[in-house]
């Protein structure tokens, strides 16, 4: 894959492409492995039929050819003619040596390794093939059965003897060589893989939830020994560890992972079985901006159960799965700014909630609270939402003193509040939560993580907005060098911070520069967006104010337009003041 190399440096770069080596170039690799490293000499020549020969066997790999020529002079099928300078086929070999030669070489660089590895004793062989199993790298301390096994100490038998592994440090140790890893993995058969893949889930049984919890590698011995049950719920695991993560793509594969082993496992899954890898599926598609696809995603779920029949629905299991579809559903549609389907779900969505408290954490009922009272922020229902996000407050702040919630939870009541104060205007507090969160975050995350820039950035939007643009433009600076990082150059949430510091610059006069800045955060969410998505409403107006003081006012009044346009296909009559302060700045141009 090619980088993708800035205009500006087109003049200054010299592209590099690795290829397989030429028969020309085989023959100087050829000539070096008979010299002294360092002193190559050139007037040494390759006999062509060795050349023909190695070369039809390599097809140019360095690595293989170099194993091939090595093998070839360990069996004196190859040497120098010192008489000549020249390396040639061995004279003494009986027959045709040429047919010789090719009938000796060996077919793959598998066979050469392992010539050397079958006269190992079964106990190193065994352990190899569980390394194997274990992975190109992999930590001892983890599998503390296989070292009562003897697995540990014949491990270090074949360290000692042949250096197959490098030791990284005291519990870490990795295989040198790819080829070799893949010799080994050549030579397991499908039931000892199966039984090997077994040993080592069960070694790592008895360990503490807190080892294995979400690991990836371990779902995978799981499914490898074909556990299908376990494996299901490991990669589940796994992928919600990758979403605490952020990591999106890797979330997505590992519950397709899980989705698959599924269609292993004997007899009929359960409801909450069946959908729960696709809800999970659905949301992180959202978090990729791939809405289409979660919105398939979801609706099948939602189809699903509207087919359970009515006896059924009665159940709590019916109930809990029924109601992780339809809040999954409803974000979906807030994030595709279909904000009257957000509410009608989440209508439905909050009474089940309420009603099914007694069996959750207070932590639990005001995640669904808040997610319901950032919709109905969203739609323009401000009031009610600053009610409702109050309520998750409380919640929240009740659970951390009893330590049922982390502070970073609690954040997020925080800036959720904050950003609902800031839409009723009350920049003063909304500054004060957002400015708890960002201590919250900086305190217990990394500074360049993604909440952190979220917090830096609502603190300078809300400082522009207040007219201290100047002391914004710092933390919009970090926001969006964080988010550029974090998410990339495509992501709306870099185009949102790109949006905060180019108002932070318009505010204190510095219109061109945000002008730069507010086309870019534009381009991407035309491309992340549908034509009409709420989100292009404030991006829009900040991008005509700009073009209006810079001087382009029948572009800004387009801009204008657009903008009252999207509004109205959105809202219609609702969110009545923003609307009119869109007509009104249409009257003005």
């Amino acid at each position: 894959k090619e980088l993708d190399i800035p205009k500006s440096l087109f003049a200054m770069t010299v592209p590099i492409h690795l290829n397989k080596m030429q028969k020309s170039d085989m023959k100087s690799f050829i000539r070096s492995l008979f010299c002294e490293p360092g002193m190559i000499d050139k007037n040494m020549r390759v006999d062509g039929d060795v050349a023909d020969c190695i070369y039809e066997c390599t097809k140019g790999c360095p690595l293989y050819t170099e194993r091939v020529v090595f093998w070839a002079m360990r069996k004196k099928i190859i040497e120098l003619d010192e008489s000549r300078n020249r390396v040639v086929i061995n004279s003494t070999l009986n027959g045709d040596p040429i047919g010789r030669l090719r009938g000796l070489l060996p077919a793959q660089l598998n066979e050469e390794i392992l010539e050397v590895l079958n006269n190992l004793p079964h106990q190193e062989m065994d352990a190899l093939k569980v390394a194997c199993c274990l992975g190109t790298m992999f930590r001892i301390e983890r599998f503390e059965a296989l070292k009562y096994e003897g697995f540990y100490e014949s491990l270090l038998a074949v360290i000692a003897s042949h250096g197959i592994f490098d030791k990284i440090d005291v519990e870490h140790y990795k295989w040198k060589h790819i080829a070799v890893f893949e010799a080994v993995e050549s030579i397991i058969i499908s039931n000892e893989r199966i039984e090997i893949h077994g040993r080592i889930a069960d070694a790592l049984n008895p360990l503490t939830v807190d080892h294995v919890e979400g690991d990836a590698q371990f779902a995978r011995h799981y499914s490898m020994a074909e556990r299908w049950k376990e494996a299901y719920s490991q990669y589940m695991e796994a992928g919600k560890k990758a979403e605490r993560n952020l990591d999106f793509w890797g979330a997505l594969s590992l519950y397709k992972q899980a989705e698959s082993c599924l269609k292993q496992m004997e007899g009929q899954p359960s409801l909450e079985q069946m959908l729960s890898p696709r809800i999970a599926i659905g949301l992180c598609l959202r978090e990729l901006i791939r809405y289409d696809d979660a919105e398939i995603e979801l609706e099948y779920c939602l189809n699903a159960t509207n087919n359970v029949s009515e006896e059924n629905k009665a159940s709590i299991e019916f109930t809990e799965t029924y109601l992780k579809v339809i809040t999954a559903l409803a974000t979906l549609k807030q994030a595709q700014s279909k904000y009257l389907e957000a509410i009608e779900l989440y209508d439905r969505a909050l009474p089940i909630a309420r009603e099914n408290q007694g069996l959750h954490s207070q932590v639990w009922l005001a995640n669904h609270v808040a997610a319901y009272a950032e919709i109905l922020r969203k739609s323009g229902n401000v009031f009610k939402a600053k009610k409702l996000h109050s309520e998750a407050l409380e919640y929240r702040t009740a659970a951390v003193e009893v330590g049922a919630c982390t502070i970073l939870e609690l954040a997020s009541s925080y800036t959720q509040l904050g950003c609902t104060l800031f839409g009723l205007g009350d920049f003063s507090k909304a500054f004060n939560f957002h400015k708890k969160a960002l201590v919250a975050r900086v305190e217990h995350l990394d500074f360049h993580h993604s909440l952190v820039s979220e917090s830096l950035n609502y603190c300078a939007d809300v400082l522009q907005s207040m007219g201290n643009g100047k002391d914004g433009i710092a933390l919009g600076m970090h926001a969006a060098n964080i988010r550029k990082t974090a998410f990339g150059t495509f992501h709306p949430a870099y185009a949102h911070a790109l949006s905060v510091l180019g108002s932070c610059y318009h505010s204190i006069g510095r219109s061109y520069d945000a002008l730069e800045l507010l086309e870019e955060c534009l381009d991407i969410c035309e491309v992340a967006f549908s034509m009409s998505h709420a989100n292009l409403i404030p991006n829009l107006m900040l991008y005509g104010s700009i073009l209006r003081v810079t001087g382009n006012l029948h572009k800004s009044r387009s801009v204008y337009k657009r903008a009252l346009t999207i509004h109205k296909k959105n809202f219609g009559d609702g969110n009545e003041k923003q609307r009119k302060g869109m007509e009104d700045l249409l009257l003005d141009e």
